[in-house]
């Protein structure tokens, strides 16, 4: 038993204390890096949150902004290069740079498999597949159970208590009529994951290829302009010679070092055009952010390709096509099931039943959606007996 002054109960109080004020100081410790956990990020979150009280000095508010840091650098490269997924795209790029210069298609093959947008659009069509279980779960076995307890009191008679039991297992065995609302959804939220996915890896396989060409074209641009500065460096130095010899006047010197200038300062554009197209090409590739350059090789084909297949591969290939001809069939199935709404709602049951129990088919209808499902039920009643009050 606790006594006013006890020293135990002292030390309790002032740790109950202790204990109910730490979270409203926990808010200000926003300054240190939190790690990348749940716990973490929410902590920095209220943290940020306190910073931007209207009460909030200034002074305060700035140093917290120049000291505030969300995690650490050294541990955003831990926990990053943990992740199974950035092992694998690691141990590929090794595998893809180490058999030398990249050509179009393993490009297209690696972009297919690791570009981070892909990958996303995936999760996304992941995420339909798992609501597709929860659309088809109708179709499992429900269980319910209900348990009441009633309590009859009369004025100057005696308490009676019941117990009810209700017990109920049924399972839809199959549906007709107007189609289920959410397994129109569902079809649209496929459909719908599907095309985005195509359309986004149409658009990223594009933009690889083209940087892929626009590159090996470069390439052969920085060959040539370098042939082409050799032999104005051998020009300038030849008028060099001449000038030693007084053959030639200093105005020819002048402009033949002018060339060579004006050659190297285009190399030297170019060259910092290809390393800025070779820096989104493994981007595009989702190639990991430690490599620091890669070797290409190729050149675009001829396209042995007539106008007319090409607009006929175009509208084979197209998912905006094929998104808004489903769009139309889906609504064309719905007119045609606009008919089953004229139907009476019911319910038939049909089977076996007792006092206690039931057994058998039941039909349901609504809005004109018919279900066959099999039920079996129990409910029992008890009285616990008489209390004069």
């Amino acid at each position: 038993m606790l006594r006013s002054g006890d020293p135990t109960t002292k030390r309790l109080v002032y740790t109950m204390c202790v204990m109910m004020c730490l979270p409203a100081f926990l808010p200000g410790c926003g300054t240190t890096v939190q790690p990348l956990s749940f716990r973490g990020i929410n902590r920095t979150v209220n943290s940020r949150l306190q910073e931007q009280r209207p009460e909030y000095a200034s002074v305060p508010r700035w140093d917290a902004y120049r000291t505030n840091r969300y995690v650490a650098a050294a541990q955003l490269r831990e926990q990053i290069g943990s992740s199974r997924q950035e092992q694998r795209r690691s141990e590929d790029a090794a595998a893809l740079t180490a058999g030398g210069p990249l050509d179009l298609p393993a490009c297209l093959s690696f972009s297919l498999e690791h570009n981070d947008t892909i990958q996303m659009m995936r999760a996304d069509m992941r995420k339909v597949a798992g609501e597709s279980i929860v659309v088809q779960s109708r179709f499992l076995p429900h269980l319910s159970y209900v348990l009441a307890l009633d309590t009859t009191t009369a004025q100057g008679t005696a308490e009676t208590n019941s117990i009810h039991q209700y017990l109920k297992l049924s399972q839809t065995l199959m549906e007709f009529g107007k189609e289920n609302s959410d397994s129109v959804t569902l079809r649209e939220s496929e459909r719908q994951a599907l095309f985005d996915y195509e359309d986004q890896v149409r658009t990223i396989l594009s933009d690889v290829r083209q940087t892929f060409y626009t590159i090996t074209l470069r390439q052969e641009q920085l060959e040539k302009r370098s042939r082409l500065l050799d032999e104005f460096m051998a020009r300038y130095d030849n008028m060099r010679k001449l000038e030693d010899a007084r053959i030639v006047l200093e105005v020819d010197v002048l402009t033949a070092r002018l060339n060579v200038l004006n050659e190297e300062a285009r190399i030297n554009s170019l060259e910092r055009i290809i390393f800025r197209e070779k820096t989104d090409l493994i981007h595009l590739m989702g190639l990991p952010a430690d490599i620091n350059g890669i070797a290409i090789a190729g050149r675009p084909g001829p396209l042995n390709m007539t106008l007319v297949k090409c607009v006929d591969e175009a509208v084979g290939r197209s998912p905006t096509i094929v998104r808004y001809r489903a769009s139309l069939l889906e609504k064309e199935r719905q007119m045609a099931e606009v008919w089953w709404e004229y139907g009476a709602d019911m319910q038939v049951r049909t089977g076996w039943q007792d006092e206690r129990s039931a057994a058998g088919l039941e039909l349901n209808s609504n809005s004109g959606k018919y279900d066959l499902s099999m039920f079996g039920e129990a409910h029992d009643t008890a009285f616990d007996g008489n209390m004069q009050m």
